[in-house]
């Protein structure tokens, strides 16, 4: 979960660098495990789960407008 929030965090870190979010109305928030994109089988460390288990490792940006 720590590796999600970072991630998290680091991406909103940027948008606001980039003017592209204002942090007042910006809002972070993270998954982790909680929300796999795709179940990977395995428990030992191959170069295939760690292939598989890249489509979980990503950052979801959600955008709303309020009037």
């Amino acid at each position: 979960m720590k590796l999600s929030q970072k991630r998290a965090e680091a991406v909103q870190d940027y948008l606001t660098s980039k003017g592209y979010i204002n942090t007042s109305i910006a809002q972070t928030s993270w998954l982790g495990e909680a929300a796999p994109k795709v179940e990977c089988d395995g428990n030992k460390v191959t170069n295939g789960l760690i292939n598989c288990l890249a489509e979980n490792r990503r950052v979801e940006v959600q955008v709303e407008f309020i009037q």
